[in-house]
């Protein structure tokens, strides 16, 4: 009767250290191919070129903070931050780095935020020359540029265009992490091949 019960215990022991080390495991990002410039630029909530001033990281998601050089759609101001997931390509984020610049896609969340994702057309500004060719001129956020133009001509001031309305589509993508279903698998063996055993026992004590 001990030896039973022994190979029980061991096998519970053995189930436990192996459900524990299972990793969390989390899928690729699977996205829908990014469309040309332009009907990237349609369905962004915001398009701009700029240099990352600081990088911070929270429980939800990663802050990117952007000097802004160029825009295209959806900014207005010289600085911005920008949201990226965490955990970078793994789950769809951008890994931006501190002091490099890039062309960035934005897209509009629920709550008003910028998101940038690794399935948008957002790339370091260096690789983005056919964009910036197909996107053409934008807002420049240099200073002096915009203090020349406005001197020479005050009522320049008085045909400012209104800003197009931002759509509100995001880019389309999927996100797979089935770190529940992973466990669920593992739970679901390790139950019918403990019942497996410990039937096997009942029936062997019988006889």
């Amino acid at each position: 009767m001990r030896k039973p019960v022994m190979m029980v215990f061991s096998f519970l022991l053995m189930f436990q250290l192996l459900f524990t080390a299972v990793p969390t495991l989390s899928f690729a990002c699977s996205c829908v191919q990014p469309g040309p410039p332009q009907e990237a630029l349609e369905k962004a909530g915001a398009v701009f070129s700029g240099k990352v001033t600081k990088v911070t990281k929270t429980r939800e998601f990663i802050n990117v903070e952007f000097e802004v050089n160029t825009a295209w759609k959806g900014v207005s101001d010289r600085t911005l931050t920008v949201l990226t997931s965490i955990g970078g390509e793994v789950s769809c984020g951008f890994d931006f780095k501190t002091g490099k610049e890039y062309l960035v896609y934005a897209s509009k969340m629920n709550s008003g935020a910028l998101e940038a994702s690794f399935c948008s057309r957002t790339r370091l500004l260096d690789s983005a020359s056919s964009d910036l060719q197909e996107l053409g001129s934008g807002t420049t956020f240099d200073r002096p540029q915009i203090e020349q133009q406005v001197t020479p001509d005050p009522s320049a001031a008085e045909l400012k265009q209104e800003p197009k309305k931002e759509s509100k589509q995001e880019p389309k993508k999927e996100k797979k992490e089935m770190t529940w279903f992973v466990k669920t698998v593992w739970i679901v063996i390790g139950a019918l091949f403990l019942t497996v055993l410990v039937v096997g026992l009942i029936r062997m004590n019988r006889r």
